[in-house]
């Protein structure tokens, strides 16, 4: 597809926002399958380093662990009891010039134990934001020496408990004070795979959103509760399937978020208005209610819901939170909403936790799995990353007699990504060797040495961290562009997988403008003609449409036109890009309202994973002036992370955005895909400021409901 050479211009809008190299740590994070817990390895001591794993906990204020499980113990000092370090340490004792620590294990397995306090040197390691870099060293990190008993209850490969609370003591205070960056830290908790533990992040990079361009979406909402030690969150309302919950009591208590409870546990009163709506609403989607299995009340048979990106289908949990302006939700969705516990039965995964529990919400890992977690002490507030609605297809891959939703990258360079476990679970999956015709048409620049041997046999790989294997992809086939399909082809295609199923979204489709994507391969298997259309409905629409990805030919029939659409297309030239294959187009200018906002030269990128559209920051300021001075609109205060909001029922006035293409063409952006709903009564502009130096003056991406 190397010769695609002009945009059908028939996407939609958005964007995201570029990284700055500053200071910033990250730490792996492993999930104990057995016992679903999870935990952290870091290096302590010099000059001999000792990896240690440690549980993370929100609600301890100071690290203790097993001091025997280290290799060395010589550079191991105690800490003195009028030190002004001791005097700090919350529940802090003496014994003699000793300071001591009160060891509180959070699975409440044992009493708290006693032990001493002591420094050594903690190694964590650097990163752009999505790779492990150079060690550094925090040269006085405090921690307690805990005994073997201490650690009963904890997983086996755990020798400790990491200290993740608001107190000054705990890991992450003393991490940012050390090197004297951003107080805050991030966690994406993995429900399989590797998870990641961020320090001071400035910028996240995780599958799919692994590049500068197409930034996690995020809300905020205030932290509550720091001075007692926990992290609470004021929840304002509960809603199952958009429906509030009538409750009572209130919520006034706030929530407590836990990284040790595993499932969601409520007073009971509430626990019974969510269940029963949630039954209700499974109802009524036609999923079955079955036997509950404890500790679960509520369980239902898996085959009656269907799938989709985030899991089973299954009516959406929200939780209404204190926003800057007006309220603000957090959604769980399918996988963080129920769990499977039998082949064909899945549970409602939430706890009732008694009449009169000490929180009356505790919300635990099982809903926080794959959701981004920003703890932001300079602003005391909590960040979480929102329904992306990022587009996705259904396929089925192999001999899977079951679709998964993969998601769609239109700059990915992998044909199709997924877990190997699960790739090779398919009877038709074929491992590609290395040094074979196939190997060396997909990758000729990889050389097999750097290659790994996995049963005696030298698999391919299209990267370091991705492999090359064979299967069959069915795909709907039409001759004539009309809209109803007429069959299906299967076809054996170059796939790749990765050893470590990525967090967030797992699966996604490639459609850069390389030779290895499945657009090219099938356009080169079937001689079709070198084309790609991709429509993407908006979240409105998309309850009755879904959308179209369409290759080769291109005849295209949508009501209510009923004629060929492509023959009222505009088009611009594609730019020729490096080896990544991105698609790229040449905006020469901007106007609103016939006034013209100047742009730097460069390269415009159109991205399916960027939730707004980024603007250098002299493009975004100029923008904004010629929408707002245009706008007959009523401003509203400004909502993160845009710089223009206005009252939706202040007018209709918004103006026009016109992109002025190379070779004459005009992109037309209306209303619906210019501006964002933040809540019911205001909307904003949906462009976000990209940095002074972005690789890209502009990234073109999906304008979010």
């Amino acid at each position: 597809m190397g010769s695609l050479t002009r945009l059908i211009v028939f996407l939609s809008i958005f964007a995201a926002i570029t990284l700055k190299s500053n200071s910033q740590y990250l730490l792996p994070i492993t999930k104990h399958e057995p016992t679903n817990q999870f935990y952290t390895t870091f290096n302590i001591g010099s000059p001999t380093k000792s990896p240690v794993n440690l549980l993370l906990d929100l609600g301890t204020n100071l690290t203790w662990l097993n001091c025997r499980k280290l290799k060395s113990l010589s550079s191991l000092r105690l800490v003195t009891c009028q030190s002004s370090t001791c005097k700090s340490i919350p529940g802090n004792g003496c014994d003699g010039k000793s300071c001591l620590y009160k060891q509180p294990n959070p699975l409440g397995q044992n009493p708290v134990v006693t032990g001493r306090v002591v420094q050594d040197r903690a190694s964590i390691s650097t990163t752009d934001g999505g790779k492990f870099l150079s060690q550094v060293s925090v040269p006085r990190f405090t921690f307690s020496c805990a005994g073997e008993k201490t650690l009963e209850g904890l997983p086996p490969p755990v020798a400790g408990v990491l200290a993740l609370s608001p107190g000054s003591s705990s890991f992450t205070k003393q991490v940012t004070s050390a090197f004297n960056v951003i107080p805050k830290f991030s966690l994406c908790l993995p429900s399989s795979g590797t998870g990641r533990f961020y320090i001071a992040g400035i910028h996240y990079f995780i599958p799919p959103f692994n590049d500068s361009s197409s930034s996690i979406p995020m809300t905020l909402t205030p932290i509550r509760g720091t001075d007692s030690g926990d992290y609470l969150i004021l929840v304002q309302s509960i809603y199952v399937g958009g429906t509030p919950l009538k409750l009572n009591p209130d919520l006034n208590g706030g929530a407590k978020l836990s990284t040790v409870v595993h499932y969601t546990v409520l007073q009971t009163d509430i626990y019974n208005a969510l269940a029963q709506s949630f039954t209700l609403k499974a109802k009524a989607m036609g999923i079955s209610k079955v036997p509950s299995v404890a500790p679960f009340k509520h369980c239902f048979d898996a085959r009656t819901a269907g799938k989709n990106l985030t899991g089973p289908n299954v009516p959406v949990i929200e939780i209404g939170l204190p926003g800057r302006i007006g309220e603000v939700k957090w959604g769980f969705y399918g996988a963080n909403t129920v769990v499977k516990v039998k082949e064909t039965v899945m549970c409602l995964a939430f706890i009732d936790g008694g009449e009169k529990p000490e929180d009356l919400v505790v919300i635990g890992t099982h809903q926080l799995q794959d959701h981004m977690l920003e703890f932001d002490f300079s602003r005391t507030v909590l960040a979480f990353n929102k329904s992306t609605n990022i587009y996705s297809i259904p396929l089925s891959i192999g001999s899977s007699t079951s679709s998964e939703e993969f998601v769609l990258d239109l700059n990915g360079a992998a044909p199709l990504l997924q877990n190997c476990a699960t790739a090779a679970r398919s009877t038709t999956y074929h491992p590609i060797k290395c040094g074979s015709t196939r190997c060396n048409y997909a990758n000729p620049n990889f050389p097999c040495p750097n290659n790994v041997i996995t049963k005696k046999r030298t698999v391919c790989r299209s990267s370091d961290d991705a492999r090359l294997f064979r299967d069959t992809v069915p795909l709907l086939y039409t001759f004539n562009g009309v809209y109803t399909m007429d069959s299906e082809k299967s076809s054996s295609l170059t796939l790749t997988c990765s050893d470590g199923a990525p967090t967030l979204k797992q699966r996604t489709v490639g459609l850069a403008n390389t030779h290895l994507s499945i657009p090219s391969q099938l356009i080169s298997m079937y001689k079709l003609p070198q084309k790609m259309a991709l429509c993407l409905p908006s979240t409105e629409g998309s309850k009755t449409y879904s959308g179209d990805l369409w290759i080769g030919k291109g005849e295209y029939y949508y009501l209510p036109y009923l004629k060929d659409v492509s023959k009222i297309f505009s088009s611009t030239p594609l730019i020729a890009s490096d080896k990544s294959g991105e698609y790229l187009i040449d905006v020469k200018s901007i106007q609103i309202g016939g006034k013209t906002v100047p742009i730097l030269y460069g390269t415009t990128k159109i991205s399916t994973l960027a939730p707004y559209t980024v603007l250098q920051t002299s493009i975004y300021k100029a923008l904004l002036t010629a929408f707002t001075e245009n706008a007959k609109i009523a401003i509203a205060p400004a909502v993160k992370p845009f710089g223009a909001c206005f009252h939706s029922n202040g007018g209709r006035g918004e103006p026009v955005i016109d992109l002025m293409l190379r070779g004459g063409a005009k992109w037309r952006i209306y209303g619906p895909n210019s501006l964002v709903k933040v809540n019911k009564n205001v909307v904003c502009l949906g462009f976000v400021d990209g940095g002074v130096k972005p690789k890209n003056p502009i990234v073109i991406g999906l304008v979010l409901d």
